[in-house]
Parts: C-alpha cells; sequence; structure tokens
C-alpha cells in the first residue's frame, strides 16, 4: 500500500507492505518513507503509523506502533533530520490486562530508546 502526501517542501511517500493477501491489520509489517526522490528516508517494521501536525525540515513528525501482543505495543517518535529520519522517543503502550479488561486511557511507559520490548 502506498500513500503520497503533500508537505510544505514537496511530497514523500509512505509505503507499507502488506502480511498474505490483507494490510498488516495486527501484524508487523515493512514500513518505508520514500522522499519525491525515492530516496529512503525510514525504513522499519510497523503495524501502523500516524502522522503529526509538527514538522521538522519541512517533513512531519511521525508516531509508530510496533505491534507486541493483544495489549501491548512498542510506540516511537521519529523527526526528520535533514536527511532521514531519526527516532527521538520511546515507549511502550498498554491498552488492558491479562483478564481481558480494556483501559479507558492507554498506560503509556516511556523510556530510552532500545530499552524496551
Amino acid at each position: 500500500l502506498a500513500l503520497k502526501v503533500k508537505t510544505t517542501s514537496g511530497h514523500i511517500f509512505l509505503v507499507q507492505g502488506i502480511f498474505g493477501r490483507e494490510s498488516c491489520g495486527m501484524n508487523n509489517c515493512g514500513f518505508l518513507i520514500l522522499g519525491a526522490d525515492y530516496k529512503i528516508l525510514l525504513s522499519k517494521v510497523t503495524q501502523m503509523y500516524k502522522l503529526q501536525q509538527t514538522t521538522h525540515h519541512g517533513l512531519p513528525d511521525i508516531l509508530t506502533s510496533m505491534h507486541g501482543s493483544a495489549f501491548e505495543s512498542g510506540l516511537s517518535y521519529w523527526r526528520f533530520q535533514g536527511t532521514r529520519y531519526v527516532r527521538i522517543a520511546c515507549a511502550d503502550g498498554e491498552y488492558g490486562d491479562t483478564d481481558g479488561t480494556i483501559y479507558k486511557n492507554p498506560h503509556i511507559s516511556p523510556h530510552p530508546c532500545g530499552t524496551g520490548w
């Protein structure tokens, strides 16, 4: 799946792989951000992404989520640094407990990048 996004500095392409015949859904899939010249600005595996309102060097910040279990995910916040996206913040998100209780508000636990699951 590919999406062309207009930015203040031109456009970028958001490309997310598919799992079998379906979009990623509850699975982690390859994810790329390409510049207008098709240069890779970010390459990672993720379940979901969300463009943020904030921008740096003309491109939007991006929040990605990596599926860990039915009630947990790893979150990464990415910022464009002029030539590529750099991860600047990380957290674990819990959306419920093992008894099946869904939290009204997710429990977000920030941590240094590289130390979460």
